[in-house]
Parts: structure tokens; sequence; C-alpha cells
């Protein structure tokens, strides 16, 4: 049975959580380790943690605190450049590793982790960028498009032994817009790999379209998880209500609630919270 996966994305700047707005502004959000940590309580199936310029003791501080702090799968990115970069990563905690420009500037690394930790440990993190009807691997430390047609780079990455794909759409990066899901449906259809996507959603509504209409094996949420209370369940709560399907959340449900535009828990009626708030207590007979 179709039961997609929910994954949080942490963006790691300078050892904090941050907000990321088209991989060029970031606003702080908080401890990478307190952010996972709810995460996981309320919900969510995995979690990608994305360094974007922390290495050596600070990336080791920052994967195993978070590794500490969590028990579902936890893949990281970013500062991989050689296979001993890999082993560090794994050995601090990580399940998989994520590996994206360095693809490029070492083609083989991918056989090489893939050989040594296996093909499960590895994800080919592809940046998508649309051209018209055409979709190109964007290259995000040029800041430009590259002439290299998406689905000829993400099946010489499967090729080379990677185990899953992360599709990530700089033009959807933070703008709350919905999410490419033609663009993700095409890559599901076309590759035998799992296929998670990444990029836009600010809505409930917004995973839901990409759920049906793309079928993904999981979808990745990132900013808009910092401003939702009890986040992921309330996301997997809209997404059943909306009738698709997802895995089952934590202990708490929202069945009884109805959702705003938002996917928030619209207020209960005055009655109905007095109800919650004040348990009647007999007088004991003796």
């Amino acid at each position: 049975m179709y039961s997609p996966r929910i994954i949080a994305t942490l963006v790691i700047r300078n050892g904090h959580h941050v907000q990321s707005l088209g991989f060029k502004h970031y606003l702080p959000v908080g401890s990478p380790a307190e952010s996972a940590r709810e995460y996981d309580r309320w919900g969510v199936d995995e979690i990608v943690l994305i360094l974007t310029n922390d290495s050596g003791e600070n990336a080791r501080h920052i994967i195993s605190s978070v590794a500490d702090a969590i028990a579902v799968p936890l893949t990281v990115a970013g500062g991989i450049r050689t296979l001993w970069d890999a082993h560090n990563y794994l050995s601090w905690g990580a399940d998989k590793v994520a590996l994206n420009h360095v693809l490029v500037e070492q083609p083989d690394i991918a056989t090489a982790v893939a050989h040594q930790f296996g093909s499960q440990c590895l994800v080919a993190s592809v940046d998508v960028w649309r051209t018209g009807n055409k979709l190109f691997r964007y290259d995000h430390w040029l800041h430009s498009a590259s002439s290299v047609e998406l689905l000829d780079w993400i099946h010489q990455k499967i090729g080379a032994g990677a185990g899953e794909i992360l599709l990530n759409f700089p033009q959807h990066d933070g703008m709350r817009i919905g999410m490419d899901s033609e663009a993700i449906s095409q890559v599901v259809q076309d590759v035998g790999a799992p296929v998670i996507a990444c990029g836009g959603i600010g809505t409930v509504q917004h995973a839901v379209d990409c759920l049906r209409t793309a079928n993904p094996s999981g979808i990745a949420i990132g900013n808009v998880l910092a401003h939702f209370e009890q986040s992921i369940l309330l996301f997997k709560e809209g997404i059943k209500t909306a009738g698709a399907e997802i895995r089952a959340a934590v202990k708490a449900t929202y069945n009884s609630h109805r959702f705003d535009p938002r996917g928030c828990p619209e207020k209960l009626d005055d009655a109905k919270l007095d109800e919650l708030l004040f348990h009647r207590i007999e007088p004991e007979l003796i």
C-alpha cells in the first residue's frame, strides 16, 4: 500500500537551525537538536539535516546531538567531499548521507560510498531547475542551471549506486507556493528508486496535491514546520482528512477538529472548551 513519508528538513548555518529562502537568505530558528527533538516527538517519519557551512568539530557536534535527540532515521547533507567524510557522518549518527555538488566534481564518489556502506546509505540530492517544459540540474554553487537534463543525471547516479533521490526546487524554496508536482511525477514515473520531493510547501493542501498527483515516496517540509505548533501531527491529520494516504502519526489526534486553509485546527466552541477545562467532582457521601 502506498504510504508516503513526511520528512522534516533542517537547514543548518553557523550551528543554528535557519529558514532558507531561495538558498540565498536565511532567518534564525533555533537549536538543531531541539528542533529535531520536537519534530520527532510530533510524529515525523524521517529528518534531513542540511549543513550549509559547518564542518569538522562543529559538524560532529551538530550531527551527534541531533542523532541523540531523535529515534527516526537521519539523513545528513552538506560538506561531504571524500569517502572519509561520509564515514564520519555515519559514525557520528547519520543513517544516510546525501551527496549533491560533489557528484559533479567527483563522479566516482557515489560508487565508492555505495560500495563501502551500501546503496541504502546513499542519497543523490539533485537541485532542479525548470525552463519552460524542460528540467535541468541546477548548479547551486554557480547559481545557474546547467545544460544537463534532469532525468539523464538521475539515471547516472542510480547507476552509480544511489539508493534514493532527493529533489530540491530552488525556484520554490521558501516561497510557500506549492510543489512542482508535474516535475516530481516525471521523475517518479521514470526512475525505480524512491523519490523524496522538497521545496514549496506552505499549507497542508500543497502536500495533499503533491501526494495525489505525483506519488513520491515522501515529501520533505522545511520552513513551515517552524511556525506550526505540533506541526507534523497537524499535517498528517490534515492529509488524512483530505483523503490522501499517510503514515500514522503519534498518540494525540485531531479527529474531531476542523482545519483552516493553512492546516491549523480551528477553535472549538466555548461549550466544548468549558467541558475540557472543568471536570465536576460530586461531593463524596460517607
